[in-house]
């Protein structure tokens, strides 16, 4: 599962962050897509919380 999360993400407030954030989102959650589809601020605290548990899951 902790495949859909690319290691080499990183979060581009410029250029990028709607995109990234929409491949995320769509990925973990529909309905956070549809919430959070005009600002990328959910999206990058569920990033930073999955981050923090797939941390937490190793030995």
């Amino acid at each position: 599962m902790s495949k859909f999360l690319p290691e080499s993400f990183q979060w581009d407030m410029q250029q990028e962050q709607l995109y990234n954030c929409y491949i995320i989102i769509s990925i973990v959650s529909i309905e956070i897509f549809s919430v959070s589809s005009y600002k990328c601020i959910i999206c990058a605290r569920a990033i930073t919380q999955l981050k923090r548990d797939k941390t937490a899951q190793q030995p």
